[in-house]
C-alpha cells in the first residue's frame, strides 16, 4: 500500500471522529383532541428522533403558547434512537376562528471526540386551528303544517343567528341517511350572516316515502367558512315534526249498493277521502280472493283529490257460489302518488236465501210421501217436519231431517191416517243461526195424479216452494206453483159436452121408438 493511500485513510478517519455529533429532529406529531375550541385543553404528541452519530444527553423541551410557558425533560437518546413526548396546551378564550402557534425548543448536549461537551437546540412551531364554538344558532319560527304523511312536503320558517363570529358562504343540506331531503334540490344556499345578527329563511323539506310514523327532530347540516377560511360543518336540529300513518291521511269507504249474496254479482260504491293537507292522486287496486272477484276494471284511478274532499266510483264484484254466508274481508290496496302503498281490509257481510221446495208424490203402492228439496243457495240446519190433518189437533206425525245442503232432497212418508188436506209445519235454522218456521196446507188427493208403477218418482200436481220467490231478500218467503186449472177446465168441459150429447140423443131416439110402438 502506498504512503499516499495510507495518509488518505487516516485523514478520513480523523475527520469522521472530529465531526461526530447528535442531531434531534421532530419526525411526527398529532393534536389531541382534533377539534379545538376556545378554552380547550389538550396535548401535542411528538416523536423525536436522533439522526446523528452521537448520543443526545438530557434533551429538554421548552414550550410557550400565548405567554404560558413550561418545560419537559427527557432521557438520553442514543444515535438512531427515538422517543415520544406529550406537550400540554390550553387554548385561550376569545381565540375562535384563529390559528394558534405552539413554539417548542428542544435543548440537548453530546460529547465530542475531543472530550468537550457541545450544546445544541432544535426548534419547531406547531399550528393549531381554533374553531368557532356555537357561533351559528337556528330557531324554528313556524311550520306550514303540524303533521305530514310519508312523501309529503313541509315548509319551515327559520331564524339563523350568528352569535359573534364569521359565517360566510352558508349552505344548508340534509344528512345522507336522513328521512328528509331539500325539496327540489340537494342543497339550499343562504349566503353570509354578519357577526351578532340574524336572517330569516324558508326551507322546504320532502319526507321520504319510507318514513315511519312518529315525531321527528329533523337534522339540518349547515356548512360555512370561518375567519381563517376554514370550512365549518354544524348539524342543527329543528322540529318536532309529526309523521302520521298513511291510513290517517286517506280514507277508503266501501258501501254495497245491491244485495250481496252467495253466487251473485254485487255493486259497491268505492269512495276515497283526502284527510291530509295536500292535494293527492292515488291508485286503488281491487284485489281478488276466494270469495270476491272484481268484474271489469280492477285498477281505479283517483286524480287531484283536494284536502278534505272525496271522490267516488262504482265497482262490480262477483261473489263465489261455493262459499257459505258469513262475514268476509274485501282487500283493497291504495298507492298514493307520493308515499308507500296501504292495504285496507273492508268487512263485507255476505247473505244467502234459504229456499225449500215441497212435493207430494203418490207411489205405486198407493201411499203418499212428502219430498223436501233445498233449492236455495245456502245450507239449512236442524230441519224438522210436523204434519197433521187440516184443522185437527190430533194425529200429528213429526220427522227430524237434520241438515239439508244445497240441492239435497229428503222424503217423509205420510201416515195412512192422514188424507185430504194436511197442515205442514217446517222449522229450521238459517245460515245466520236464526230459527225460521214455515207452514203450508197441502192436498193428498187429486184426479190428475200421474203414477209410474214400480218407481217413487211420480210427482203429483201438489208442488210447493218455500223461499223468497227469486227476490233473495234474505228472509224466507213462500211461492206456490198453482193447480193445473186449465186441464181441469178442459176435463169438465168434455164431461158437460158428453152429458148434453147424451140428453139430445135420448130425446131424439127415445121419442122415435115410442112412436113406433
Amino acid at each position: 500500500m502506498s504512503k499516499n493511500l495510507i495518509c488518505l485513510l487516516v485523514l478520513v478517519a480523523m475527520c469522521s471522529i472530529a465531526f461526530s455529533e447528535a442531531t434531534l429532529q421532530v419526525t411526527n406529531y398529532s393534536i389531541v383532541p382534533s377539534n379545538i375550541y376556545p378554552g380547550t385543553s389538550g396535548y401535542i404528541q411528538m416523536t423525536i428522533k436522533n439522526t446523528g452519530d452521537a448520543k443526545a444527553k438530557s434533551p429538554t423541551a421548552y414550550y410557550e403558547l400565548q405567554g404560558v410557558a413550561g418545560s419537559l425533560t427527557m432521557g438520553d437518546i442514543s444515535e438512531g434512537g427515538s422517543t415520544q413526548i406529550s406537550i400540554p396546551f390550553k387554548i385561550p378564550q376569545g381565540s375562535g376562528g384563529t390559528i394558534q402557534l405552539d413554539k417548542i425548543d428542544i435543548y440537548y448536549s453530546y460529547s465530542a471526540q475531543s472530550g468537550t461537551s457541545s450544546l445544541e437546540m432544535t426548534s419547531v412551531s406547531i399550528p393549531m386551528q381554533v374553531s368557532q364554538e356555537g357561533v351559528l344558532q337556528v330557531r324554528m319560527l313556524s311550520l306550514d303544517k303540524n303533521s305530514i304523511a310519508p312523501g309529503e312536503k313541509l315548509s319551515l320558517n327559520l331564524e339563523l343567528i350568528n352569535g359573534g363570529g364569521v359565517v360566510n358562504d352558508l349552505v344548508v343540506t340534509t344528512e345522507d341517511n336522513s328521512s328528509f331531503s331539500i325539496y327540489g334540490a340537494t342543497q339550499q344556499v343562504i349566503g353570509s350572516i354578519p357577526s351578532n345578527s340574524s336572517v330569516n329563511v324558508s326551507v322546504d323539506l320532502l319526507s321520504s316515502s319510507l318514513t315511519t310514523s312518529g315525531e321527528y327532530n329533523v337534522p339540518l347540516v349547515f356548512t360555512y367558512h370561518d375567519a381563517i377560511n376554514n370550512r365549518v360543518e354544524d348539524t342543527l336540529y329543528v322540529g318536532p315534526v309529526s309523521i302520521l300513518e298513511e291510513s290517517s291521511q286517506y280514507r277508503l269507504y266501501l258501501e254495497p249498493l245491491t244485495p250481496v249474496e252467495i253466487g251473485s254479482k254485487a255493486v259497491f260504491n268505492l269512495t276515497l277521502k283526502n284527510m291530509g293537507s295536500n292535494t293527492i292522486s292515488a291508485l286503488v287496486n281491487v284485489n281478488s280472493s276466494e270469495v270476491f272477484t272484481p268484474i271489469g276494471i280492477q285498477k281505479i284511478y283517483f286524480d287531484s283529490v283536494a284536502p278534505g274532499s272525496s271522490e267516488s266510483t262504482n265497482i262490480t264484484v262477483g261473489i263465489a257460489s261455493s262459499k257459505s254466508a258469513g262475514y268476509y274481508t274485501f282487500q283493497l290496496t291504495l298507492t298514493p302518488s307520493a308515499g308507500k302503498s296501504i292495504t285496507y281490509d273492508a268487512g263485507v257481510i255476505v247473505d244467502a236465501t234459504p229456499e225449500l221446495t215441497l212435493s207430494l208424490k203418490t207411489l205405486s203402492s198407493g201411499s203418499v210421501e212428502l219430498q223436501i228439496a233445498n233449492t236455495g243457495n245456502t245450507a239449512v240446519r236442524s230441519v224438522n217436519v210436523k204434519m197433521k190433518p187440516h184443522g185437527s189437533s190430533t194425529g200429528a206425525t213429526e220427522s227430524f231431517l237434520g241438515t239439508l245442503n244445497v240441492d239435497d232432497i229428503e222424503t217423509v212418508d205420510l201416515s195412512s191416517s192422514i188424507s185430504g188436506t194436511i197442515d205442514v209445519e217446517i222449522t229450521f235454522r238459517d245460515s245466520n243461526n236464526i230459527r225460521q218456521t214455515i207452514t203450508k196446507e197441502l192436498g193428498t188427493t187429486s184426479d190428475f195424479n200421474s203414477t209410474v208403477a214400480g218407481t217413487q218418482s211420480a210427482q203429483t200436481n201438489n208442488s210447493q216452494r218455500f223461499g223468497s220467490g227469486g227476490t233473495r231478500s234474505g228472509m224466507p218467503g213462500l211461492t206456490t206453483q198453482g193447480t193445473n186449472w186449465e186441464q181441469i177446465a178442459l176435463t169438465i168441459g168434455a164431461l158437460v159436452l158428453l152429458i148434453v150429447g147424451a140428453w139430445f140423443a135420448y130425446k131424439r131416439f127415445g121419442k122415435k121408438k115410442r112412436q113406433e110402438k
